[in-house]
Parts: C-alpha cells; sequence; structure tokens
C-alpha cells in the first residue's frame, strides 16, 4: 500500500513489519492463533511461512534479518522435490523470495522447477492450497500469477513462460475480476508488472465511457 499512497506512514510499516517479526517461533517459522479469520490462517505451514517472507522480503527493507526463515523454506521446499512431489505455488513464493533478497542462482533453482509445470495454455499446474485455501480456477489464478511474478525478475530466461502465463491470465477475466480476492489480486499484481517491465505493448486505442446507457 505504501508504494501507492503517502496515507501509509513510515511508522505504520514500522510496526507492522515489528509484529509479524514478534510472531517468529525460532525455528524459522512464524506463530499463528487457533482461530482462523475466514479462509486466511488454515492454509499449511510451510505456505504461511512463505507467504509472510515473501510480504516482508516485498516490503523493500533491507534491514530485516530473516535467514533462519529463509533456510526452512528452502529445506522445506528441496524435501519436497526429493520426494518428487509438486508445488508450483509454494515454489513460486520461494523463488519470489529469494530474487526479493537478491539470491539469484537459488531463486532460478525453484523458477525452472515451476517451468516443467506451465501448461500450453499457459496455466501453472502442480499445486495443492494457496494462503486462502483455494481450489478450482482461483487456485490456478493465484499460481500461474505468483509464477510470473517469481519469473518476471529474470525476463530474458522465462520471457515465453511469461508470455503464455498472461495470456492464460488475461484470458480468465469475467467482469473485472478474477472470481475471489486473493485471484483478482494476484492476478492484477501480475499484469502492472508485467505492463510496467514491457511498456512496449502499449499500443494505440481508444477508452469509451459510457453513463446511463
Amino acid at each position: 500500500m505504501n508504494q501507492v499512497s503517502d496515507f501509509v506512514e513510515p511508522s505504520m510499516m514500522q510496526k507492522l513489519e515489528e509484529w509479524l517479526l514478534s510472531r517468529r517461533d525460532g525455528s524459522g517459522g512464524f506463530l499463528r492463533s487457533d482461530q482462523a479469520l475466514d479462509s486466511f490462517g488454515r492454509a499449511p505451514e510451510n505456505i504461511t511461512n512463505a507467504y509472510i517472507v515473501w510480504s516482508l522480503t516485498s516490503s523493500g527493507n533491507a534491514n530485516l534479518n530473516l535467514t533462519k526463515e529463509i533456510e526452512k523454506l528452502i529445506k522445506d521446499a528441496d524435501k519436497l522435490v526429493a520426494l518428487g512431489m509438486k508445488d508450483s505455488y509454494y515454489m513460486a513464493l520461494l523463488s519470489a523470495v529469494l530474487y526479493n533478497v537478491n539470491r539469484t542462482q537459488e531463486a532460478q533453482k525453484y523458477a525452472d522447477i515451476i517451468t516443467d509445470s506451465q501448461l500450453d495454455i499457459g496455466e501453472v499446474a502442480d499445486t495443492w492450497t494457496s494462503i486462502t485455501t483455494s481450489s478450482g480456477l482461483n487456485l490456478h489464478l493465484e499460481t500461474t500469477a505468483m509464477a510470473v511474478l517469481a519469473w518476471l525478475n529474470d525476463q530474458n530466461r522465462y520471457g515465453p513462460n511469461i508470455e503464455r502465463a498472461i495470456e492464460y491470465i488475461v484470458a480468465k477475466v469475467k467482469l473485472g475480476g478474477y472470481g475471489s480476492t486473493q485471484a483478482t489480486i494476484l492476478s492484477l499484481k501480475a499484469i502492472t508488472k508485467y505492463m510496467n517491465n514491457f511498456v512496449s505493448i502499449n499500443g494505440n486505442g481508444n477508452f469509451v465511457l459510457r453513463v446511463n446507457g
């Protein structure tokens, strides 16, 4: 929010970060309340941890020490890989985290894994659940959008994957949205970041505003 509006004061960001950091359990994870709000709070532990670390590392605060938390995410990811189990949503979150902290080679490892799960239609498959325990189309959109957000850190390497994923996301819009709130937010986040990185795709056209028909 602070990236798009002046009403988010630095002190608010600091308090939010301090509270999230205060919930660390000392083992690389985060403490959670037994009381879940809607579908938030019911996601698996590794998904919740990854989403929190992604949020914190996306804030732009380079002074956050999240080494233990990131190492736990990597350890959990490598366990899945060793077992031959795929979870594209988790791998995308982890890859995005590693890109955020400039651990590029490690980030590529997990971003590459996601490419193997991308279908010809652009959707990124092989995913279990998300931070909001989504399913169906909502889960597919959240996963594909997260993959785009990770891949956009290396456009030369993942250009074709990004293009197919964006085409898939754009094709799924209905009445200005993408189903669930989380699917809509992540889809729009992926699209706007894509548009910022590929300004050459802006073409000529007319906008028409109709009022009362």
